[in-house]
């Protein structure tokens, strides 16, 4: 049963490695109203999965698979916090929707807040942009993220910036 759990866990990875490329294909990093993280860290995690995937299959081989049963186990607790990561990744975005700003942080729940609500924004050059409402932090969008120089331009016409 747990050969069964840890090979689909190492088979993961490879699956999201597919389907993120596949997904590329149709797709062209470049600004539409979107504010996204760029898809090679993506890659990059998965790519950091694999060789996780190919290290326990390599310690496998030379010591034995039943030898190697706990280290399997914490490769594939390795191999599912990284793919946890190029999810949040993959999930984290700024959309501009008309008055509307929709932020879906990494982890935790989707905001809709309206320009107006936007108290100030403050810019750190290696960071990125962080946004606040009152007093209160709503978001930071990182500068690494594809569209951020258009999303900066947009927010300095609405004297946001």
């Amino acid at each position: 049963m747990i050969r069964a759990i840890i090979f689909a866990v190492f088979v993961v990875p490879i699956i999201s490695l597919v389907l993120d490329k596949t997904q590329k294909a149709t797709k062209k990093e470049k600004f539409t109203n979107t504010v996204f993280v760029s898809h090679a860290y993506q890659t990059v995690c998965h790519i950091c999965s694999l060789i996780m995937v190919g290290i326990a299959i390599a310690l496998g081989l030379f010591m034995g698979f039943d030898n190697t049963v706990g280290h399997s186990v914490v490769f594939a607790i390795f191999v599912l916090l990284i793919e946890f990561c190029a999810w949040a990744l993959k999930r984290h975005k700024v959309v501009i929707d008309g008055n509307n700003l929709r932020i879906t942080p990494a982890v935790g729940r989707t905001r809709e807040i309206s320009f107006n609500d936007i108290s100030r924004c403050t810019e750190k050059e290696q960071i990125g942009l962080k946004i606040f409402v009152g007093n209160k932090k709503i978001c930071t969008v990182s500068c690494d993220c594809v569209g951020y120089k258009e999303f900066l331009e947009m927010l300095k016409e609405k004297n946001l910036l």
